[in-house]
């Protein structure tokens, strides 16, 4: 996969911001005001492969910002409607052990310039194997790898750990192989339930809000 790498310093701390090589244009996060309850994602077969590839690159690189810029893509077209007078978000993904102040992030960002062009190697391979995540634990009140959510300078920031990142990657690429395909029963083909979902939900979600993750086959623009 491609990623282009900056280093931007902030007085005497260095950051390193991986950001998406390739344009995710057809993939959008809204959500901003908190009232309104849930985030809604939406995104083709293609960007969720992609977000499904930077959310297990998130777990490896936990001295890294990765930066999803979505605010610029396309419109969904149908489907889910949520309400558009609230802004885009973008997305930045990063381990907790790097203790980032979300208020730094507009100047960080404002200092990105074209970066270096890399590659690395990910794989759906890299998810966990079937029955290696316990369940059950998540269900336990004392359980802490879950995300931490903060909204600032027009970006969505999801706090975490490793585990967290690798455990929850493969909401994506569930999306990527069934969402192409997905034709809802005919008990359903009157109501709302219309598209391939999947919920990034309590308690994973940790005190934060659920995300609705949504397979999106028409776009604007």
């Amino acid at each position: 996969m491609r990623i282009t790498n900056h280093r931007i310093r902030l007085g005497l701390e260095e950051f390193r911001i991986i950001r998406a090589a390739d344009s995710l244009t057809r993939a959008r996060l809204i959500g901003q005001d908190p009232a309104r309850g849930g985030l809604q994602m939406n995104v083709d077969a293609g960007a969720a492969r992609y977000v499904g590839m930077l959310w297990l690159l998130a777990a490896r690189s936990r001295r890294s910002l990765i930066y999803l810029p979505l605010r610029g893509g396309a419109l969904p077209a149908g489907g889910t409607q949520y309400p558009l007078e609230e802004p885009p978000l973008d997305l930045v993904l990063l381990h907790h052990s790097l203790q980032f102040k979300p208020h730094h992030w507009k100047r960080l960002r404002g200092g990105l310039g074209r970066g270096a062009t890399g590659t690395v190697r990910l794989s759906p391979d890299d998810l966990p194997g079937d029955g290696t995540i316990d369940y059950d634990a998540h269900r336990h009140r004392r359980y802490r790898d879950v995300f931490h959510q903060h909204v600032h300078a027009e970006t969505m920031f999801m706090v975490g750990s490793a585990k967290v990142f690798r455990e929850t990657a493969g909401i994506f690429f569930d999306i990527f192989k069934h969402g192409p395909h997905y034709h809802p029963p005919a008990e359903l083909r009157e109501d709302f339930n219309l598209h391939y979902c999947k919920e990034l939900d309590a308690p994973l979600a940790g005190s934060g809000r659920e995300i609705h993750i949504e397979y999106t086959r028409r776009w604007v623009g």
